[in-house]
């Protein structure tokens, strides 16, 4: 079997990359693994004919030229750049360039952090407009912690669950004056579950849904409440 392919596809792959090494390795892990994945499921040459067209499909979502946008999907990041504002707060269960790349666009972020390691360099950025926590996860009992580390700054406006513990992080999103009514949450990789898997209350208006290549996420608006916010004048339908 001739690897050569696979080795060109994963060098081009590394501009998804922030200049940060670590921002790096993370990403291209995700791609190794999504190939070790194919391949394990596939045989031969055929499982790594399958997953260099997935390569070949990342083109399709991810914009190579814009090595600062969030690792989300190309519509998804489109619609927050079109619609964040400087009067929202923003949370994020997770971290990195992202953060910075949500700082630009809105009032405040608060996000928190599992790797110590990844919090010192996240940190030294010096974001000026974000509170990022540590809670570093090593067994059941930390979890809560992890979930719950951004109540401080709630109400928040719009909401990014790309970390750990999804369906927590859900969950947390319908805590009693968590959200602003009309709030939005982004929810990265959500073809890895169906709504009821995720715990996604009947009451959220599904805003925007994009499923491509190696990747998915999801937009909803949180409705049920006559409470005036920031968010609630978006009036967006489905896309």
């Amino acid at each position: 079997m001739n690897l050569n392919p696979l080795i060109d596809r994963i060098q081009v792959a590394k501009v998804i990359g922030d200049d940060e090494a670590l921002v790096r390795a993370r990403e291209e892990s995700i791609l190794v693994d999504d190939a070790r994945t194919c391949l394990d499921d596939s045989v031969g040459a055929s499982g790594l004919a399958a997953w260099l067209e997935r390569l070949e499909r990342i083109k399709e979502w991810v914009d190579f030229s814009q090595r600062e946008r969030p690792w989300l999907t190309r519509r998804v990041v489109d619609f927050l750049d079109a619609h964040l504002s400087r009067t929202h707060a923003l949370v994020e269960w997770s971290s990195g360039r992202s953060t910075r790349w949500y700082a630009r666009r809105v009032k405040h972020v608060t996000a928190v952090e599992h790797d110590p390691g990844w919090h010192r360099t996240v940190s030294a950025w010096g974001i000026p407009n974000c509170t990022l926590h540590l809670r570093p996860v090593t067994g059941p009992g930390h979890i809560p912690a992890y979930v719950h580390a951004v109540a401080s700054g709630a109400p928040y406006d719009v909401a990014i669950i790309d970390g750990l513990y999804y369906r927590r992080c859900v969950a947390a999103c319908c805590g009693s004056d968590f959200l602003r009514p009309g709030a939005l949450v982004v929810l990265d990789d959500s073809d890895r579950a169906s709504r009821d898997g995720w715990g996604i209350p009947a009451s959220w208006e599904l805003v925007l849904h994009d499923s491509r290549a190696i990747r998915s996420g999801s937009i909803w608006r949180v409705t049920g409440s006559s409470r005036k916010s920031a968010c609630s004048t978006w009036g967006i339908g489905v896309r």
